[in-house]
């Protein structure tokens, strides 16, 4: 209830708030797949949906270089 109804970010809209348990070793992880997994995988537009590319259908790192996604742009707007 503390954050709801304030204008956090000034644009002259009242804001909803949420709160999340991100403790270390608690379940906060979770919730925090659940919630950026929208933003952060693109089903592969072809036949099948499923297949894996470099763009598609990954979440923690890039399948051919092993490089860390948690800076793309689906991560961050999930972290906003």
């Amino acid at each position: 209830q503390f954050f709801n109804g304030k204008d956090w970010n000034e644009d002259g809209d009242p804001d909803n708030g949420i709160a999340l348990h991100l403790k270390v070793a608690g379940q906060g992880f979770f919730h925090f797949m659940s919630l950026s997994a929208p933003y952060v995988v693109l089903p592969y537009p072809g036949d099948p949906p499923t297949q894996v590319t470099q763009y598609h259908n990954v979440y923690w790192f890039n399948p051919e270089t092993m490089e860390p996604l948690i800076n793309s742009p689906g991560h961050v707007r999930a972290l906003e």
